[in-house]
Parts: structure tokens; C-alpha cells; sequence
């Protein structure tokens, strides 16, 4: 009863904000831990009316490249990706991470976008607290998410094997990619390095 009551209490302060904090104009960047160090920004815009729904623009830009931009919502609970085009909104919005006081599962179809633009997205997702780590010499509470995914079908499908921990306050503080297309595999491993949030 005490867990199930301030469990309820997490949810009533919005506790999925807390560890996907989007401050309009917050630049986050990340460093590779490979011998390149590669850069990614992650940039925060203002909110967007989406169909009566507010969207949150994050682009996303690796080694100075232009950037992508992803529609995020924040749910009480949880955080999802309603966009990936303003033009093709997703029909069932993708969760990326669920908070729980403990592990908790969740299963995802659907597609990339809406209409004929988009490919087959299947996902299986776990998330769970991981306790205190270090992120730019500060500990902080965590939240690690492990996801898996199939995007596509055939030849020109490829897979998803993606472990990201969330920090209290902070977002996403590092997060490992594995990709595959066929016989081809990749791997990005980041971890945020610097937060410059607007004066």
C-alpha cells in the first residue's frame, strides 16, 4: 500500500519529466567512446501544436552534420515519440521509456510514419532503476532502458539493440547503439559530456 500511494504520488508530479527534462533552447552534447570522439548535439526546441497535441522538436546532429528532428510528448508516466516528420505524424505514438518502481515491459507495432510513407516498426522494451551513477562529476538517480527493434522488412529491414540510461534532471546521460542491416553490424556507444541550458 505505502509503494502502490507514493508511487501514485511520482505520477501526480510528473516524474517522467524529471528524467527527460526539455527546457526549450537546452543543448546537450554527447561524446563518442570511440578514438574519434564524435560529437552529437541534441538541441531543444519550443513546443508544437500537433493536432491538439503539444510536441516537443529535439534535433538531433552528429560531427557537425545537419540535424534530424524527432517529435517527443511527455506522458506522466512515460515519454514517447509521436513524429518523426511534422507532415506524418505516427498513428500509435512509440514509447521509449516507461518509469515504474520497479521493471516494467512493454511491446510496440506500428510504423515510422503515417500512411504509405511509412515502414513496419516492431519493438520490445524494458526499463528499470538502475540506481545512482556518475554523470559529469555528479551522481544521480537513473533509469536504464534496454530496446529492441525491427525496422522495415526483407532486405532493407534493419535491427535495433539500444541500452539508454536516463539521469535525474539531467536526460539522457549515455546510451549504446547496436545496428544491423543483414550480414553489416554497427556500434555507437555516447555519453553526455556538457549541458548549456538557456540564460
Amino acid at each position: 500500500m505505502i509503494l502502490t500511494l507514493a508511487f501514485a504520488a511520482m505520477l501526480q508530479s510528473g516524474i517522467a519529466a524529471d528524467y527527460f527534462p526539455v527546457q526549450p533552447g537546452t543543448v546537450r552534447t554527447y561524446e563518442s567512446e570511440d578514438k574519434d570522439r564524435t560529437t552529437l548535439i541534441n538541441t531543444i526546441g519550443k513546443p508544437m501544436d500537433m493536432g491538439g497535441v503539444s510536441a516537443i522538436p529535439i534535433t538531433e546532429s552528429v560531427g557537425g552534420e545537419p540535424g534530424k528532428t524527432t517529435y517527443y510528448r511527455i506522458d506522466q508516466s512515460q515519454i514517447v515519440i509521436v513524429a518523426y516528420t511534422l507532415a506524418h505524424p505516427l498513428a500509435d505514438p512509440f514509447p521509449v521509456i516507461k518509469i515504474s518502481p520497479g521493471p516494467i515491459g512493454w511491446d510496440y507495432q506500428g510504423k515510422t510514419a503515417s500512411g504509405l510513407s511509412g515502414e513496419l516498426l516492431r519493438a520490445h522494451g524494458e526499463s528499470k532503476p538502475s540506481g545512482m551513477k556518475k554523470s559529469m562529476d555528479k551522481q544521480v538517480d537513473t533509469i536504464t532502458v534496454h530496446l529492441k527493434a525491427v525496422v522495415g522488412q526483407g532486405m532493407s529491414g534493419y535491427q535495433l539493440d539500444q541500452t539508454t540510461v536516463y539521469g535525474k534532471g539531467l536526460g539522457i546521460i549515455e546510451q549504446k547503439t547496436i545496428f544491423k542491416l543483414g550480414t553489416r553490424t554497427s556500434k555507437t556507444a555516447y555519453k553526455l559530456v556538457n549541458i548549456e541550458s538557456p540564460k
